[in-house]
Parts: structure tokens; sequence; C-alpha cells
């Protein structure tokens, strides 16, 4: 291509800053075809992606591979749209845009962005929570994994799971425990630490929430068993996805008090909390003394550690080294809170 910037012997026509009349002759692109083409680009783009997750495997398994049909039928229907549109140049109704040959686009492109954006916006969100779904089962097994490993090392340190089918392994405290064969859920309040548990201050638990509902619950560690004193992580589930996950101190079967920052601030983490997703809570010295963390689906959560300066949980050996879990903590019998579907233990060495 030459340029022509410079060349005094050149007319450029129309000349560059006269701007197009809004109405388009006929030959030209109308304001129908723009915005078909500008569906067809970012519906096609659309498309692709959902192709690629389509196609992602891990282990072996494609757990998106219902995405690769979608979007093969999105970029088909991308490309109908675009030849209706350029059949349709003549003032009447463009088939994609629902505008005239003859008016703006503004409102026709505009009016598809709108729908295709808050398709690619689920379709994000969608792979998000599926992604956050595949994390669980995982951390699920690793949970189950570890516990295991710990047993084998022998020694001190022991560690256990529960799939939570019967309360048999399970002391009430406060209330009676209640299983319908693959969770615990109770339809007053109940807490009860399990039978089996660590063997060291140095200690956590693993819970696979289930059967998501209005309601707060508590997975609890480092408690004596008449729980007077206990680090409780507590789920708080309100129905509308905004939910919250926070750090709390026993001194009482049901009774807590929530844990802040130095600064204020409460240790806390937001968000909307699924009905399968594993929680991990323990207590070590390592990588900071005397501190709690969590973990959400594998994952740690900064929000929810905590260094507990001022000792407000105790750990005496032998005494402090119980695990136990509190359902239904509002009492209610229609919002009952999440109920449990796994309850892993284990010591945790440094």
């Amino acid at each position: 291509m030459t340029s022509n910037i410079g060349n005094p012997d050149v007319t450029i026509s129309p000349p560059i800053h006269n701007v197009p009349a809004a109405d388009s002759p006929s030959g030209s692109l109308s304001p129908a075809l723009i915005t078909a083409e500008g569906r067809f680009l970012l519906d096609s783009f659309i498309g692709a992606v959902a192709i690629a997750l389509g196609s992602v495997s891990i282990l072996g398994v494609k757990p998106l591979a219902f995405l690769t049909a979608w979007g093969q039928a999105l970029e088909l229907k991308a490309q109908q749209a675009l030849t209706n549109a350029n059949n349709n140049t003549d003032g009447t109704v463009g088939a994609v845009a629902g505008t005239t040959s003859t008016g703006n686009s503004t409102t026709g492109i505009a009016n598809f962005l709108t729908p295709e954006l808050d398709l690619l916006h689920n379709l994000v969100d969608g792979v998000g929570t599926l992604y956050e779904d595949l994390s669980a089962s995982i951390a699920g097994l690793s949970g189950r994994m570890s516990t295991v490993e710990t047993t084998l090392a022998g020694g001190m340190l022991v560690g256990g799971f529960d799939d939570c089918s019967t309360v048999t392994r399970f002391t009430n405290v406060l209330g009676t425990m209640v299983s319908n064969g693959s969770s615990i859920l109770s339809t007053s309040t109940a807490v009860a630490y399990h039978t089996d548990g660590p063997a060291t201050i140095l200690h956590g638990v693993i819970v696979q929430l289930s059967r998501k509902q209005q309601g707060l619950c508590r997975a609890i560690i480092c408690a004596d068993t008449g729980l007077t004193n206990y680090l409780a992580l507590e789920f708080f589930t309100n129905g509308y996805g905004d939910d919250y996950a926070r750090l709390a101190v026993g001194s009482g079967p049901n009774t807590v008090i929530e844990l802040a920052q130095s600064d204020g601030t409460p240790v806390q983490w937001s968000g909307t909390i699924n009905t399968n997703w594993v929680w991990e809570v323990y207590y070590s010295n390592a990588p900071i003394a005397n501190t709690f963390y969590v973990v959400r689906n594998g994952t740690p959560v900064t929000e929810l550690q905590y260094t507990d300066a001022t000792n407000l949980v105790t750990h005496t050996s032998g005494t402090d080294i119980h695990v136990a879990w509190a359902s239904n903590c509002n009492g209610n019998s229609v919002f009952k809170g999440c109920a449990v579907a796994g309850f892993n233990y284990e010591d945790r060495p440094l």
C-alpha cells in the first residue's frame, strides 16, 4: 500500500473529516448489517471459548465436555444470523438486530451487546462454580488420603474419617445429633464432640458441607469434652447468596464470641457457600506460631487466618484435643443451616 500523506496531487474523497450520512445508500453497510456483524464476532468468540473449555481434560476426564456442542451450535447460529442480515439491507427489519437499514445502528448494537455479554458473564460464572465444585471434590479426597497417611505414619499422630451416615461416633454435649443416613443435620440445636479424635494440640478438622439451607453451623477444634473453651469455624448461610464463614471462640456448647483482628476487622470471609464445599480449620505453630488457619476447597483463606496473641483458646495436652460439630445453632426447625456429610480429623505435625 502506498501512502498519500503529504502528496498535494492526491485528493481524498470524501474528505476524511466529513461524517457519512446516517442513511446508508443501497449497496453499502446498513446499521442492521453492522449490528449483525458485531453479534457474529461476539457469538463466534463466545463459541470458540466454550469449545476450548470443552476440550480441557483433567486426569483423563473432560468435566466441561458439554460446552463443546453448545459452542458449535452458537457459532452456527451466528453464521446464519450474519447471512440473514446480508440478505436484508433494503430497509426491512433486520433478522438479528431488529433495526432497519435506514436507522441509527447505536440502539441495535446496544441491544445485541447486552444479552451476549450477559451470556458470556453467565458462562464464566458457571465455569467458576464448576471449578470450585471440582476443587471441593479433590479437597475432600485429599483430606481422606491425608488422614490415612497420618495414621500409617505411626507414633503419636492419628487421623480418621467419618462419613456421617450415623451419629454413633459422636458424643452429645447439647441436644441430640441426627443423621439421615448420608449427612448430619438436626431439627434443633445439637453439639457433639467426635469420640475418636486427634492425639495432640496441633490438629484440625476437614468438613464437607451438604444440604445447604438458611441457618448456622460450626466446625470445632481445640475443645475440651464439656466444650467450655474452643475455636469454631462458623458457616452462616442466608439462602440469598450473601453467606459468610468466620472464626469465633467458644465458652459453652452453643455460646461463642466472634474474633476480630488487631485492627478491629472481623475474622470473616464473605461470599456464596456452595452445598458441597470442603473446609478445613486447623491449629499450628508453623509457619506462624499459635495460629489458626482455614482452607476452602484446597485453597488457603487468608481472611480467616488468625494468630491468637492473647491465648483466647487454651491448649492443654490431653485435654484440649477434641474436635466437634455444632448443628442448627439457631435452633430453627425450618432453617437449620448446612448439614455435614464428611468429617475428617487429624493431627498436623510441624
